[in-house]
């Protein structure tokens, strides 16, 4: 495990502010067509209204595809340009990791029924390793369809154990190193949450969790935090990350628009001052209609 720690500070710049908000559920509206005569009633397709699609998260600028899928996203920071392309096939998610015009790494995801169950991962350059650094992980799912557990294996074996609340949100997760000598505890990651205030009707408004779950604490060299393809996850916002390996929690406080959207994520210091804020855009992609 202690392996496949050495290249999450560069996965965690590409991650920074970041997945994967969850957008606005697409609601129906219905047009109804004069009746025929008085004993029938013809009742036109529902119209589909766009649901809100996350365009910026902080330095995170997210483009999309004529379909609607995740086609690119940019940071650009100074001189260094952090840029990550998707490519998608019928049962597989591609995408490169790209500083300025140098690839970096590579995850190939294997999809069965939407979610990722599969992982190659490729990691380009790496300063104390001689070539490409390659890395498979399995995933596997519970019948909630949650992240439940990852295998993943560099050389190195390790079990990743994720545990929910009783309102899904993932509450730790847990890694461990599988030695021949047994298996040896590496880290633990728990997550507090705050009630979200925009309701249980529309709980997918403004939802997080995926930007901390595949965030610098715990899965970002092995997720994507825009990709909703590894299962469901809670809808509350997280207050607050405590890794086992950290000597302070992190901690965040959210701004919500009048629609009950995320509109400002800020991370807190230790007395409660804000340290930073990420902007969070929304965009209404009516050409997808």
């Amino acid at each position: 495990m202690n392996k496949l720690f050495k290249n999450i500070t560069f996965m965690s710049a590409m991650t920074c502010g970041s997945f994967m908000i969850s957008c606005q559920q697409q609601e129906l509206s219905t047009l109804i067509q004069p009746a025929a005569n008085d004993n029938e009633i013809v009742q036109a397709p529902p119209v589909m209204i766009p649901e809100l699609k996350l365009s910026n998260f902080g330095k995170d600028s997210l483009i999309y595809d004529a379909n609607g899928r995740l086609k690119r996203v940019l940071n650009i920071v100074g001189y260094l340009t952090l840029r990550t392309e998707y490519e998608y096939a019928t049962n597989s998610v591609v995408a490169k990791y790209y500083e300025n015009d140098q690839i970096e790494v590579t995850k190939q995801w294997t999809l069965e029924n939407g979610r990722a169950v599969k992982l190659v991962r490729k990691y380009f350059h790496a300063p104390t390793v001689s070539g490409v650094s390659t890395m498979n992980v399995d995933y596997h799912y519970n019948n909630l369809n949650q992240l439940a557990t990852l295998n993943t294996h560099d050389g190195y074996k390790s079990t990743i154990t994720l545990s929910y609340d009783n309102l899904g949100n993932v509450a730790k997760v847990l890694f461990v190193n599988n030695t021949d000598q047994g298996d040896k505890f590496e880290n633990l990651v728990k997550f507090d949450y705050s009630e979200y205030v925009g309701g249980p009707t529309e709980p997918a408004k403004g939802t997080i969790n995926n930007l901390h779950v595949f965030g610098p604490h715990a899965l970002d060299w092995i997720g994507d935090p825009y990709l909703p393809i590894f299962g469901k996850f809670g809808k509350n916002l997280v207050k607050k990350v405590i890794p086992t390996n950290s000597t302070q929690p992190c901690s965040y406080a959210y701004v919500l628009d009048d629609k009950g959207y995320v509109k400002e994520k800020n991370d807190l210091s230790k007395k409660g001052v804000i340290e930073s804020t990420e902007k969070v855009k929304y965009f209404n992609p009516v050409s997808n209609r």
